[in-house]
């Protein structure tokens, strides 16, 4: 799948399909969503920067595949909570898109994070990496999804 398939025609790939997709494609489609999703955390300055820095270090590990792994899964296993991603829930409260945006970020994070521990044959990955795969990182296309029916997001 080219990147024009994908960024123009992702809204009609189904669950099937995006668990058919090889590695780079699925994680292109999950960065695409992740990046869209930033938006949604403009209120929220940390949980900004530490979502906008892990969408980053995905993008930066997709161009340059001797990005080393334990720099994408930083985010999902740092104890210090100014980098972490699943500290931000609590800055972001009851706001659902904001948590959904999160979640989006942490499927995105996740998955590149596992490809890249895969490809590097790195040992003992974090457990997000290790959960990260097809079948979880789908709930993410769901999420994005009802996003953009409900004008929270937009795909272009």
């Amino acid at each position: 799948m080219s990147s024009e398939e994908w960024t123009a025609g992702w809204s009609v790939i189904d669950n099937a399909k995006y668990q058919s997709l090889g590695d780079d494609e699925r994680n292109r489609l999950l960065i695409f969503m992740a990046s869209h999703s930033l938006l949604t955390l403009a209120d929220y300055e940390i949980p900004k920067r530490v979502a906008n820095d892990s969408v980053s270090a995905c993008v930066r590990y997709m161009e340059d595949r001797s990005v080393d792994a334990r720099s994408i899964s930083i985010y999902l296993n740092n104890a210090d909570p100014n980098f972490d991603l699943s500290a931000q829930y609590s800055f972001v409260g009851a706001d659902i898109a904001a948590y959904d945006a999160l979640d989006i970020v942490c499927f995105a994070t996740g998955a590149v994070a596992r490809t890249a521990y895969l490809h590097q044959r790195l040992s003992s990955p974090p457990e997000p990496v290790i959960l990260a795969t097809p079948n979880v990182t789908v709930e993410a296309l769901e999420k994005f999804r009802r996003m953009l029916r409900m004008g929270i997001v937009r795909a272009d």
